[in-house]
This record gives structure tokens, C-alpha cells and sequence, in this order.
């Protein structure tokens, strides 16, 4: 009996390694932010006061005030669209993304509007002030946040009201298509969840493992029968 159903529980201990994880929050930090365009006073996406490096810099706890050139992301004066790129670090079955708007500290003149989000697995280097651009981008996420107020509140946005939840990514990029405000758009935080995928290699050693286990049930089939 023990030696009829091992492979069997060998299969299903591979089987829990190789499925995904369940949906966490993803670690991001400055280090992930790899592309986008100019900022309010640089041409180079992680230059000047506003850098898109600053989109991470809040990924626990709550959200603090807007400080000026101190924790959030402009585009430059009255572009009508501007981006950032992040690299997760792994796939990932994406299952929740959450927004805090800007208002631009102390003026109170610059926020996104409508914005809309891609997702890829791969990317490309661009130059030196817009690093890597997304190769082949799926949109999974459109919408408008509203102009907000002080601490920026969360915008979250899942499967229910218009995230993509198909699908599996390593790279994301967020783009305002609109401003409020008058100045400007931009973004003070960007927060992301979901299942990470296991490398091809797990799932290729879970295969082959199944694949014993069906042999090896077979045999012992075959042995009991022939008793």
C-alpha cells in the first residue's frame, strides 16, 4: 500500500511547489522603476526634483501628505501624457493594483486623469533618459482618478471594475493620458499585487515527476495482477 501510493504523494509535494503563490504584495522598490519619460525639471526619467523613482516609495502603511520634491511623480508642464515603467521581478497573475493621486504640494495645480496601464515580458532599452520601454504592451487597466486631497487617498482596482486578471507579467507601465489641474499630471503611488508564477524549470520538474508516478502506478498494477 505505502509503496503503491509514494510517487503519488511525491507528485502532489512537486504539484504544491510548482502551482502559484497566493496573491501578496509584490516588493517594489526605487531599483524597479527601469523606465519612463522626462520629468518636470529633468529629461531623464529618475533626474530632478520629481523623479518616477518616488512612485515606490511608500509601499507600506499608510500614505503620507504630499512633500514638495520629496514623494511623488510629474510629468513636465502641460504634457498631455507621460509614463513610467516598473519591472516586478518575476511573472505574476496580476490581481490588484492601487493608485494615489498627486496634487503637487503647495500648488495644488497638477494630478492624473485619465491614465491606463500595459503589461509585457519583455522590454527594451531606449536611451539613456527613457531606459526600457515595453516590447509588444498589453493594456490590462484604463480609468480616471479624481483630484485629491491631503494624504492622497487609495484608488484600488481589481478584476470587479476593469483589471485584467489574465495573463502573466513581468513588466507594467503606467501612462496619464490626461492632467487635472492645469500644470500637469503625475502620480505619488503605485502599489501591486499578485500570484507569482513558478519558473519554467518547477513546472518542468513537476511534469516529469507526474509522468514517473503515472509509470511507476502502472507497474505495480501490473505486478498485482499477475499475483
Amino acid at each position: 500500500m505505502h509503496r503503491l501510493f509514494l510517487p503519488f504523494r511525491i507528485t502532489l509535494l512537486l504539484l504544491a511547489a510548482a502551482l502559484p503563490c497566493a496573491a501578496q504584495p509584490i516588493v517594489l522598490n526605487s531599483s524597479s522603476v527601469i523606465g519612463g519619460g522626462p520629468i518636470y525639471d529633468s529629461p531623464a526619467f529618475t533626474g530632478g526634483s520629481f523623479p518616477a523613482t518616488f512612485v515606490v516609495n511608500e509601499q507600506t502603511g499608510a500614505i503620507n501628505n504630499d512633500v514638495y520634491g520629496g514623494n511623488y511623480w510629474l510629468g513636465p508642464d502641460s504634457v498631455n501624457s507621460d509614463y513610467f515603467v516598473l519591472d516586478l521581478g518575476a511573472l505574476y497573475n496580476l490581481t490588484q493594483i492601487t493608485l494615489f493621486n498627486t496634487h503637487n504640494a503647495n500648488f495644488n495645480d497638477r494630478a492624473t486623469s485619465a491614465f491606463h496601464i500595459t503589461a509585457a515580458n519583455s522590454v527594451s532599452f531606449v536611451d539613456a533618459n527613457h531606459g526600457f520601454a515595453l516590447d509588444s504592451p498589453t493594456t490590462i487597466l484604463s480609468g480616471t482618478l479624481a483630484f485629491p486631497s491631503d494624504p492622497p487617498t487609495d484608488v484600488v482596482f481589481i478584476s470587479a471594475n476593469g483589471l485584467s486578471t489574465d495573463g502573466f507579467y513581468r513588466y507594467i507601465s503606467f501612462t496619464y493620458d490626461s492632467f487635472a489641474g492645469g500644470g500637469g499630471g503625475g502620480l505619488h503611488e503605485i502599489r501591486v499585487e499578485g500570484a507569482q508564477v513558478p519558473e519554467p524549470a518547477t513546472s518542468a520538474l513537476w511534469a516529469g515527476a507526474a509522468a514517473l508516478a503515472v509509470l511507476a502506478y502502472r507497474r505495480q498494477r501490473g505486478r498485482g495482477s499477475g499475483r
